[in-house]
């Protein structure tokens, strides 16, 4: 999840920078050409909690669905439940 501060060129430029890295690393491992990404990505402006809070259980719910780990909780990466506003 990538946050703008007001700054609207922030969220683009991150994920060029991290689909870039990302793409080049695969296709050097792999030995392959071309593009990595292709459709996979799309950006959805998050305007509501309520929207919010539906990204943040999606991506808390990947790893698990992914079937790493049996609880999002489980996941070094998530972050601790009350890392969020209680609004949310």
């Amino acid at each position: 999840m990538v946050s703008d501060n007001g700054k609207r060129d922030t969220i683009p430029n991150s994920i060029q920078l991290i689909a870039g890295r990302t793409g080049q690393e695969y296709n050097q491992k792999k030995s392959r050409k071309g593009a990595f990404w292709e459709d996979r990505y799309h950006a959805t402006a998050v305007v509501f909690d309520e929207h919010l809070a539906k990204c943040m259980v999606y991506i808390d719910m990947n790893m698990v669905r992914a079937g790493v780990v049996e609880k999002p909780g489980q996941w070094p990466h998530s972050p601790p439940l009350n890392a969020f506003p209680s609004s949310i």
